[in-house]
């Protein structure tokens, strides 16, 4: 039997739902739940480690699919919960892609190794610097390593080198993605493949939605938004706006969290459903 669904919703996190500055979105908790219980199904699309997300999905209390480490790999819940607090072995692992230990052992090749004292990865950044670049309070960054499929990155060089090491990595089946506060080493896929398969994943499984919408704050995000009905754009504290252009494109005044709110509010089809 063909379970329907209204909408999908695909989001990311940092930005576009969390405040870009303190994380925050309390504001939203109750807006999130009525959500869900309008027959909505809403995937996390996400740079962030399923760590992460398992703590913002403990937060709302409500156990989503979602996607991590920019398309690297693809959770879904299980139909039965084996205790109240959710956790990573409540959810399938649908598809992933290459792991950082074997990340690691490409970057070994004698074609990238050359490379190898102009950036830092992860595990080789200091405490201080990722609590610098990523916003997050160093007794915060636990969940933030536990990177099971992509190394942050930190480039120490020119564009030129870096252009050179895009090719070498293209080569090797890997990417370089950027987003909001990091380079994303990992290999080849994006937001954009994983919400794909996503999709097929829910039809292989009779799961049907009438329509979908993406919303996001950065580059990496860009693929996922491609390929929905309705595209969001969240505003970031700088004034900034993505520059994508698309047929149905959304961009709130605000920013996260209730920028968020906003944006979806102004998809009109989504507003009907909601209030009816």
């Amino acid at each position: 039997m063909t379970k329907k669904i209204d909408f999908l919703i695909s989001t990311d996190l940092d930005g576009t739902l969390l405040n870009y500055n303190d994380f925050s979105f309390e504001q939203i908790i109750p807006f999130i739940k009525r959500i869900i219980k309008k027959n909505i199904l809403i995937i996390v699309n996400t740079s962030k480690t399923a760590s992460e997300v398992i703590e913002f999905l403990n937060i709302i209390n409500h156990p989503l699919p979602f996607i991590v480490e920019s398309g690297s790999a693809i959770y879904y819940p299980k139909q039965k919960f084996t205790s109240k607090k959710i956790s990573l072995n409540n959810f399938d692992i649908i598809y992933s892609s290459k792991s950082t230990t074997q990340i690691e052992k490409i970057l070994k090749n004698k074609k990238l190794l050359k490379f190898k004292n102009l950036y830092k990865l992860t595990k080789e950044i200091d405490d201080k610097t990722l609590s610098e670049f990523s916003g997050l309070k160093i007794k915060e960054l636990a969940n933030l390593k536990k990177r099971s499929y992509s190394h942050l990155m930190i480039w120490n060089s020119s564009q030129k080198n870096l252009r050179k090491f895009k090719i070498e990595l293209e080569a090797e089946g890997m990417t370089l993605l950027k987003g909001a506060r990091f380079l994303h080493l990992k290999s080849k896929g994006d937001k954009g493949l994983a919400l794909l398969n996503f999709i097929d994943y829910l039809k292989n499984n009779k799961i049907e939605f009438h329509r979908s919408i993406s919303l996001g704050d950065s580059v990496n995000d860009l693929p996922m938004l491609s390929i929905t009905d309705y595209s969001c754009i969240i505003k970031l504290p700088n004034d900034y706006f993505l520059n994508f252009k698309g047929e149905s494109v959304i961009r709130s005044k605000k920013v996260a969290p209730l920028g968020w709110k906003e944006a979806l509010m102004q998809v009109k089809p989504f507003f009907n459903h909601l209030n009816k």
